[in-house]
């Protein structure tokens, strides 16, 4: 197994996590909507479990960005992208993928674009994804 298998493998799983918790924060915040619209006040006990639960699942949501930067910047920062193989062609190929994913469904305001623009640049025309 390459780095960039592994690389790969970690963004899939940060990715998971990604839709899992964005979920979790999209269910909350449409229940502390519905309790709203049903007359309920912040002060009240379902909308402030709610509220707690959201700043968890927000708290979750932050370290798992922070996950995805420490993932780049540790193993695709570098200035040169050297591949061994057509799997390293083809991981790295996935690892752009799930990088554009990741940017367009939930991390837009990381800069992201640099490392994309990197990866792209060192695969060759034509590769997949």
């Amino acid at each position: 197994m390459s780095r960039f298998d592994t690389v790969l493998e970690n963004l899939k799983l940060l990715q998971n996590h990604l839709k899992v918790t964005g979920n979790r924060l999209w269910t909350i915040n449409l229940a502390i909507s519905q309790c709203h619209k049903e007359g309920h006040e912040d002060r009240d006990f379902l909308p402030r479990r709610l509220i707690v639960r959201r700043h968890e699942e927000q708290i979750r949501f932050d370290h798992l960005l922070q996950e995805l930067n420490l993932i780049i910047s540790s193993h695709l920062d570098s200035a040169l992208i050297v591949f061994s193989s057509e799997e390293d062609v083809d991981a790295a190929a996935g690892i752009r993928q799930t990088i554009r994913y990741i940017q367009n469904a939930f991390a837009g305001e990381l800069s992201l674009h640099q490392s994309l623009t990197k990866i792209s640049m060192a695969l060759p025309a034509g590769s997949k994804n």
